[in-house]
């Protein structure tokens, strides 16, 4: 492929001296890892204020947690926020706010959010951030996901458990998954810029040192094996035929009508492995599963940014194409080289945006690599390029229009 005319720096890892391979082959699903100081241009991306301000606003997910609340144990109290409640808080008993997918309103955030794409982009779900005074902590608990914990400001005890099982028991409460029973293995203190990676269904427990403790976690994408067949079930009933049914043509005659043999079992079971042995299907499936935004009905209405036949006019006051902050991109290249349970596949690309699938020509592969890797392009490479690719003049104006892609001056 000729070089990529549209420029895509990387940002760098937050990994410091440690190499991504020897992350991945050693810590990453497998055990904790603390990486102290790992960024040397680490800076507090939104203050303490703010936050607040975040969780008034009624399209924002966020959550109280007061370990001692006024009615029981582990109040919560879900947002949008008040004024009030924050004036009600108390100032010597611990409680913490939690803000979800502050990577969607803040772009701060959204760009420090970039540093952990040393993994599939895919992956990455959101960044929450939380406040709390001294002692603030959402109990011991484990995520079912992978997660990276950034100490922002003040400071964190980070108390690190066992893996856990089902078996493990809770606490009864409505909402929160508090262990009933927590043993901490190793502590660890975490001041600002230092980083906590654990894989999942490790126990944490994570109460502050002090009144300004501010935390980000950056969490996965990690869907259930029971989402994921609920998810490929409703895409098989939207995106395929009704005719294919239950076939035992190759009947032998049996002595119990009412008997299930192992040989029925077998056909039912390849019904379903039929439909996965399907490389466009499951290919579509899982894109659109993996960039199913986070929050699908604060979806932006359609409007007539840019035009067809205007669009270099259009695009001339602007200096930079940006992907939105809640956009979810990805994409896959197949070629006749890679196959699937021996299946070979036809030659094509394919860009899925928002749990939308695009078959696009090769000639956009570079425009995609570029956005889906830096999440802007510079308009000026995009002018030149318009009409040598002309996709791409439809696919900008579809996705302009639609805000997917946001016109920076």
């Amino acid at each position: 492929m000729s070089a990529n005319p549209f420029s895509h720096p990387v940002p760098d890892s937050p990994l410091g001296d440690m190499d991504v391979a020897t992350f991945l082959s050693d810590y990453w699903q497998k055990k904790p890892l603390v990486i102290r100081q790992p960024m040397s241009d680490f800076s507090l991306p939104i203050c303490a204020e703010e936050l607040a301000g975040l969780s008034l606003e009624a399209e924002v997910e966020s959550r109280i947690i007061q370990e001692y609340g006024p009615k029981s144990p582990w109040e919560l109290w879900h947002g949008p926020m008040s004024q009030s409640l924050f004036k009600r808080l108390p100032v010597d008993s611990p409680w913490t706010l939690l803000v979800q997918a502050v990577d969607q309103w803040v772009p701060e955030v959204y760009a420090f959010k970039q540093r952990f794409e040393f993994l599939p982009s895919w992956r990455l779900d959101d960044v929450m951030i939380s406040y709390a005074n001294k002692g603030g902590s959402v109990g011991p608990h484990f995520d079912q996901y992978d997660v990276f914990l950034v100490q922002a400001k003040g400071a964190r005890q980070w108390q690190i458990g066992d893996f856990c099982t089902e078996e493990d028991e809770l606490l009864n409460h409505a909402q929160l998954k508090i262990l009933k029973h927590f043993e901490a293995k190793d502590r660890f203190d975490l001041n600002p810029g230092d980083i906590l990676y654990l894989p999942p269904r490790l126990a944490h427990y994570g109460p502050a040192l002090t009144d300004d403790c501010m935390t980000l976690s950056i969490g996965f994408k990690a869907p259930s094996h029971v989402q994921m067949f609920a998810s490929f079930t409703e895409f098989l009933n939207q995106e395929s035929s009704d005719d294919k049914r239950y076939q035992d043509q190759h009947l032998t005659p049996r002595a119990l009508p009412s008997e299930i043999l192992e040989e029925d079992l077998l056909r039912a079971f390849n019904c379903f492995v039929d439909s996965l042995k399907d490389q466009d299907h499951l290919c579509n499936w899982f894109g659109k599963l993996m960039t199913e935004p986070k929050y699908p009905d604060l979806e932006p209405p359609i409007e007539g940014i840019v035009g067809f036949d205007t669009l270099a006019e259009d695009l001339q006051p602007f200096t930079r194409l940006q992907l939105d902050e809640s956009t979810r991109l990805a994409f896959y290249r197949v070629n006749t080289s890679n196959k699937l349970n021996g299946a070979t596949c036809r030659d094509e690309f394919k860009a899925f945006i928002d749990a939308e699938v695009y078959r696009l020509p090769h000639t956009l592969e570079p425009f995609i690599i570029s956005l889906s890797s830096s999440k802007s392009v510079l308009v000026k490479d995009v002018l030149a390029s318009i009409n040598e690719y002309e996709p791409l003049r439809e696919l900008l104006v579809d996705w302009i229009n639609r805000q997917k892609l946001v016109l920076v001056p």
